[in-house]
């Protein structure tokens, strides 16, 4: 996500295409989290 961020500050045209993938980097990180915690 980090990265991502760092794209659209770089390249303002990819914006679009950086927060499609921002979202579901969001959404995976949800759902890793969602099992790790269920691990514990």
């Amino acid at each position: 996500m980090f990265f991502l961020r760092m794209v659209v500050a770089a390249e303002e045209s990819l914006a679009p295409e950086a927060r499609q993938l921002w979202c579901e980097a969001k959404e995976l990180n949800l759902i890793f989290g969602s099992i790790w915690r269920k691990c514990l």
